[in-house]
């Protein structure tokens, strides 16, 4: 048993040094992240080595090596899912699999000489077999929403060629929809405004998708918006193309989690119900309902080439008689026009 502790423990540092700079580090020069990495491995050093030295007197040193490979990647795993945050692949369990299959043929018929064979060798075999098995179970349980959900997403994002064919086809926007204000009035001392929200068509600025009212208290009104961009990964000539998914409408006495809904988070927004015509109905709604939670974390997606930013248009005293067109300047940002309504 001790010697297969101080492996697992050995196995902490050496993973976290091999792996651990790419998270902690990034930023920092090279010679930073092998000095640490050094310093790190040290203490893996300290346990492998009287570890291997305890487990030569019960195992050959093939066996001692099936083990340590099945601790490294049961360890690896775990570090991967839990630390990294970063989804594995149903291949990562085939290939335990396959160290199963090795440690098998590594042991089978396996016998000590007879003054070495004691009770304590037959707990080390059976602590071995049930390291694996927990191992197997720990990547399940940790790795259950990753395999079931992330790695879905990721597999449609980089291997669904009709997604990226109708993000290609994104054109570029001028104009995403306006506001204008119906009634203002006082009531009690505080100031009431009721406007009308408009979304339009991303082919057609003329053209009324989503027509909302809403009475906000104030006349300064905050409309908030996703950005989402997608890099040169998701589209097939190379070229940036972006989303723009309208969250919600609040006042400057509210707060934003407590503002009104314009598009329904989760669902597939009015403006781009054309856009994915070519995907199922599951591949649409796993799309959406990501796409959607950039708004919590606007990275989430990042190394599948898509990231978030927010587009906040804030306008101080709606007044009667303006329209508040939102436009898309050149940079791919929100900003207001205001017009006279005609």
């Amino acid at each position: 048993m001790t010697p297969i502790v101080m492996l697992i423990g050995s196995n902490l540092f050496m993973t976290y040094a091999w792996y651990g700079h790419l998270k902690d580090l990034k930023g920092k020069a090279v010679f930073i992240a092998i000095v640490v990495s050094w310093g790190v491995a040290f203490f893996e050093y300290c346990l492998q080595v009287p570890a291997n030295r305890i487990g030569f007197q019960y195992f050959s040193l093939t066996q001692l090596k099936v083990i340590q490979e099945i601790i490294t990647m049961t360890v690896f795993a775990v570090f991967c899912v839990v630390y990294m945050k970063m989804p594995l692949k149903l291949d990562f369990l085939w290939a335990g699999l396959c160290l199963l299959a090795a440690a098998y043929f590594m042991f089978r018929g396996f016998t000590l000489p007879s003054y070495r064979i004691n009770m304590r060798t037959a707990k080390i075999r059976i602590t071995v077999l049930l390291l694996f098995v927990i191992g197997l179970v720990a990547v399940g349980y940790f790795g259950r929403g990753y395999l079931l959900k992330e790695i879905t997403i990721h597999q449609l994002l980089n291997e669904n060629k009709q997604l990226k064919e109708a993000i290609t086809n994104l054109t570029a926007e001028e104009q995403i929809g306006y506001a204008k204000v119906i009634k203002q009035e006082t009531q009690n001392g505080k100031v009431w405004t009721t406007l009308r929200f408009v979304e339009t068509a991303r082919d057609d600025k003329t053209k009324k998708i989503l027509e909302k009212n809403y009475t906000i208290e104030g006349d300064v009104v905050h409309f908030d918006a996703l950005i989402v961009k997608f890099d040169n990964k998701m589209v097939l000539d190379g070229r940036e193309r972006a989303m723009y998914l309208w969250r919600r409408i609040y006042g400057e006495t509210m707060a934003p989690q407590d503002g009104f809904a314009i598009e329904l988070p989760g669902a597939e927004p009015a403006r781009y119900a054309d856009l994915m015509s070519r995907l199922s109905i599951k591949q649409k709604e796993m799309f959406w309902s990501n796409i959607w939670d950039l708004a919590n974390n606007v990275e989430k997606l990042k190394q599948d080439g898509i990231t978030a930013i927010y587009g906040n248009a804030v306008y101080s005293k709606l007044s009667p008689g303006l329209i508040y067109v939102f436009k898309i300047s050149s940079t791919g940002q929100l900003y207001p026009e205001v017009v006279p309504d005609m």
